[in-house]
């Protein structure tokens, strides 16, 4: 028999029963083997997607752990910022409240320093005043006129009276 002229059914029309005893249970181990071959790789791959898998799961929970613990840390770092930053706002606005005072108490003297200095430039200003009253070189020293100098000379004494018992009370 030449093999290029050979059909498959003259091919299987010549096996006999061994033939096919022994071609049937080859044919079985054969496809057994590739089921098994197919599902110990199909095993082995899920395997290792698996493990792969949990890495990733592992490596994600790590960073998230990490972050955590960073965030953790951010708070407490934060919270005591916090309680430090009241502190500092408590204690500058002990500081404003005092210095608030101190600037009204600063005001208050400065108004009286200025009374004082006013009621002294009015004393000075009164007695220069009460200098030149009636040393005016004049044309008639008629009694009108002294009557008028007299008035105005007592007017601007008791003006420097009141003037000198301000002076005595301006600092207090």
């Amino acid at each position: 028999m030449n093999p290029e002229t050979i059909t498959t059914s003259q091919f299987f029309g010549h096996f006999t029963a061994k033939h096919w005893a022994a071609v049937i249970p080859t044919i079985f181990a054969v496809i057994g083997g590739l089921t098994y071959g197919g599902y110990w790789a199909g095993q082995r791959v899920t395997e290792s997607q698996s493990l792969a898998q949990q890495a990733d799961l592992k490596a994600t929970n790590a960073q998230m752990q990490a972050k955590l613990e960073v965030t953790q840390a951010q708070i407490q770092t934060a919270s005591i910022a916090s309680v430090q930053m009241k502190e500092l706002l408590d204690r500058s606005q002990r500081t404003i409240e005092e210095k608030s005072s101190e600037v009204a108490k600063l005001t208050e003297a400065l108004g009286r320093s200025n009374n004082c200095a006013f009621v002294h430039q009015q004393i000075i200003d009164t007695k220069t005043e009460l200098e030149s009253t009636g040393s005016m070189v004049i044309f008639s020293n008629s009694q009108e006129w002294q009557e008028k100098q007299n008035a105005r000379k007592v007017a601007l004494e008791q003006r420097l009276n009141g003037y000198q018992q301000q002076l005595g009370t301006c600092n207090k």
